[in-house]
Formats: C-alpha cells, sequence, structure tokens
C-alpha cells in the first residue's frame, strides 16, 4: 500500500505499489511460520507538539511493513524477528531480548545475523521511499496552497497600498477643492454684495433725481 499523503487534512493515495520481488523459494526443512500481529514501529525522533497526528502515521508504516512481508518477503525475515523480539518485552534486559529473539528466529532455517540484517535493510528502504514520496506530495500541496496564498497575500497586499495611496491622493484633492470653493464662494459673494450696494446707491439716486425733476420742473 502506498503512503496516504495527509496534507492540510485531506487524504489521497498515489499510485506506487511496490512491484513484488523475486521470491526466495522456502527450504522444505524449514519450520512454517505461523501467523503474527502487525509489529509496531519504533517512533521516529521528530519535533511536533501533533502526538495524534504521529501515532496515526507510526501505525500506518506498521501496516505498510506488514503488507510488504506478507506480499514480498515469504519465510522468515526481519518482520518476524521484530514480532518475537516484541513479544518479549516483559524481559527487562535489552540485550537478552535480542539474543533470545535472533535465537528463536535463526533456527526455523538456519538463518544468519547478515541475512537479519539485510532484509532489515530491505524493509529500511521501504520507510525511506515512503517518506521520500510523502514528501515530494507535502511539497506540492504547500505550492498549491501556502505559497499561492502568500503570492495572493502579497499582490492583495500591493493592491491595498495603491489604494491606501489612491485615497490620500483623492482626499488630497477634495481638500484642495474645498480650500478653493471657500475662497471663491468668498470673493464671489463680496463681490456680489459690493455690485447689489453700488446698485442701489446708482438706483436711489435715480429716484431721488425722478422726483427732483417733478418737483422743480413743471
Amino acid at each position: 500500500m502506498s503512503l496516504l499523503k495527509k496534507i492540510g487534512g485531506v487524504f489521497w493515495e498515489s499510485d506506487t505499489s511496490p512491484k513484488p520481488k523475486e521470491k526466495t523459494p522456502v527450504k522444505e526443512s524449514e519450520t512454517p511460520i505461523m501467523n503474527v500481529t502487525a509489529i509496531n514501529v519504533a517512533q521516529p525522533v521528530i519535533v511536533s507538539s501533533n502526538h495524534v497526528q504521529i501515532h496515526e502515521f507510526v501505525k500506518h508504516f506498521s501496516k505498510i511493513m506488514e503488507d510488504e512481508n506478507k506480499r514480498n518477503f515469504p519465510g522468515n525475515d526481519y518482520y518476524e524477528f521484530q514480532v518475537m523480539k516484541n513479544a518479549m518485552s516483559s524481559m527487562p534486559q535489552e540485550n537478552l531480548r535480542y539474543q533470545a529473539a535472533f535465537a528463536g528466529w535463526a533456527v526455523t532455517g538456519n538463518l544468519t545475523k547478515e541475512e537479519l540484517v539485510k532484509t532489515a535493510s530491505n524493509y529500511l528502504s521501504i520507510v525511506e521511499r515512503e517518506m521520500s514520496q510523502f514528501e515530494e506530495a507535502y511539497k506540492h500541496q504547500y505550492e498549491q496552497t501556502i505559497l499561492k496564498n502568500e503570492r495572493l497575500i502579497s499582490s492583495k497586499l500591493k493592491e491595498v497600498q495603491e489604494l491606501v495611496e489612491r485615497i490620500n491622493t483623492l482626499n488630497t484633492e477634495v481638500n484642495n477643492l474645498k480650500k478653493e470653493n471657500i475662497d471663491n464662494e468668498a470673493d464671489l459673494t463680496s463681490k456680489r454684495d459690493a455690485f447689489i450696494a453700488a446698485g442701489t446707491q446708482v438706483k436711489n439716486e435715480i429716484t431721488a433725481e425722478i422726483s427732483k425733476i417733478n418737483q422743480f420742473i413743471q
């Protein structure tokens, strides 16, 4: 099973299932391997506060190893050794757990330490492959979400700055127009008042003249 990519809360699966390897023939003298339960992969040393996700992905890697063991690694290998070792967790001495597990594992097919390390390297490659695929998916999602939004944010901020500058320019123009209106209104009002006053004065003078003409001229 290829890695379910968990990015932004969305899981999606890539079609990168491992191709079956050439199976090693099982010797007739080998003791049949009993059904085993999935092993628990040791938790990686990483910095993360999301322990729920870490636990979830640890189970995912364990499931990958289990599936790979059933599909591509028949017989006794590192996976079965880990199952045996984990079953001895009550044994306090770590070195004794490894030695006892190896003794039980090796006797099933006259297996060697070199074969154990070699098959362990196979599982290590599987985990590294899954991590690499996840990293590629992460980069793609990061580009499509985070970086894309950052570019949009930058563009919007530039628009905001341009709008702020435009608003400031318009405010300045409005204030200048208001000041111009005040000056123009004062000037026009002053001229109007002077004109009305002058017209009224001349009008009164003419009216007075007409009155005198009517009075003095018969």
